[in-house]
């Protein structure tokens, strides 16, 4: 493992410091100008999907919201949140989902928190020339990258069960289980992350 960049940096005097940071950040590719400019990016695109994915929302939500609002008149808490309604009746795969989804929500906040606040001051961590120290970022990458890959095979295992003891035939349980294991590409993609990392 290198340096640490800001200790290089603060090596550095003053003058060299301030054309270090006004020069480029490294040499672009063969064949390619840059233009700091009118960089090309994909805002537009994002855009477009951020709009459908919301229209598709809508589409699927407002039906309901009227049929509640209009025709049942009354809106029930399972309508807000399945995880605040009336527990009563409610199985082993019910509070095991539950516990595994707040597990998840709390890791992953305990994750972004220690990624917003991991730097004394703060601030160091978007100004490298601060005085401080900042939590260690491969092994904090490691851990997020393994606490998503256990996750979410626990999201993927979690269901096979209720799925195999559907009264269908094996084919249609076993699209719906591979509908599931969907997941497995991204529970890939996590494992795969980890030994990538520096």
């Amino acid at each position: 493992m290198g340096q640490d960049p800001s200790k290089v940096l603060l090596s550095l005097s003053p003058t060299e410091q301030e054309a270090f940071l006004n020069g480029p950040g490294m040499k672009p590719p063969p064949n390619v100008v840059p233009d700091f400019e009118n960089p090309r990016n994909l805002t537009h695109a994002a855009y477009v999907i951020l709009i459908v994915c919301i229209a598709l929302v809508a589409v699927v939500v407002a039906p309901v919201i009227y049929t509640k609002v209009v025709h049942v008149r009354k809106l029930q808490w399972e309508d807000v949140d399945s995880s605040v309604c009336s527990t009563r009746g409610q199985n082993a795969f019910y509070w095991t989902c539950l516990v595994v989804g707040w597990l998840n929500w709390l890791g992953n906040m305990t994750m972004m928190l220690l990624v917003a606040f991991g730097c004394t001051p703060t601030a160091k961590s978007w100004n490298m020339l601060l005085e401080g120290t900042c939590i260690a970022e491969f092994p904090l990458a490691y851990a997020g990258a393994i606490l998503n890959l256990v996750f979410d095979t626990f999201t993927l295992i979690l269901p096979q069960r209720v799925i195999w003891s559907l009264q269908l035939n094996w084919r249609k349980r076993l699209g719906i289980s591979l509908f599931f294991a969907l997941g497995l590409l991204y529970a890939k993609a996590s494992s795969t992350a980890a030994p990538l990392l520096p």
